[in-house]
């Protein structure tokens, strides 16, 4: 090969090599941005009282207001409260047509109501942005899931998709449950950010 061409096959390297360069030096690569733009997208989910009223350190919130609850039960070791007001005391197998009752779920023909358990709490209330994120996605504090587990979960669960059949008088997740799975599906691809330094 001639020293000109030799010296135009390092020109146009160079000329590749440097936009790839800038590329990979960007903090916020463009699937990194989709998935902090997805997350943002699942925080308004799970920040609506349908999710964080049992998302909580201690006993449950209710309503849309996010108050304590009346009467003031607790969560119990399995999640399900402490006799005589386990959850299925008041909250049956289906949602009561009255607006505001105690609403209800089905598992299998079982009151499927209940809190996360006492040795795995999932409490997010009060938390947001980056700690939202981190305290969701990681197996200690999420039900000991892995990412594709936490996926699974969220698109299948019973209790999950209950959110947006609450019942009358219940104010709905901001985004319905097809547009949510969808974003949860883009933060996972994306690599599942919480914050624009994390590598």
């Amino acid at each position: 090969m001639s020293s000109r061409a030799e010296a135009l096959g390092r020109y146009v390297a160079c000329g590749l090599a440097l936009p790839l360069a800038a590329f990979a030096a960007d903090p916020v690569s463009p699937d990194r941005s989709a998935g902090l733009q997805a997350f943002a997208q699942i925080e308004r989910v799970l920040l609506n009282p349908r999710c964080v009223n049992c998302h909580v350190p201690d006993g449950p919130l209710q309503g849309d207001a996010k108050r304590v609850h009346y009467p003031a039960v607790q969560r119990g070791v399995d999640g399900k409260g402490v006799a005589p007001l386990n959850c299925a005391t008041c909250h049956s197998t289906q949602n009561s047509p009255v607006s505001h009752a105690p609403p209800g779920l089905d598992a299998g023909g079982q009151p499927g109501w209940r809190m996360p358990s006492a040795n795995m709490k999932m409490s997010w209330f009060g938390l947001s942005g980056s700690a939202l994120c981190k305290v969701f996605r990681d197996p200690r504090t999420n039900g000991g899931r892995s990412l594709a587990m936490l996926q699974q979960h969220m698109a299948t669960d019973h209790l999950v998709a209950w959110a947006w059949h609450p019942g009358p008088g219940r104010q709905l997740p901001p985004l319905d449950k097809a547009a949510f799975d969808g974003q949860v599906g883009i933060w996972i691809r994306n690599g599942a950010p919480c914050d624009r330094s994390e590598s």
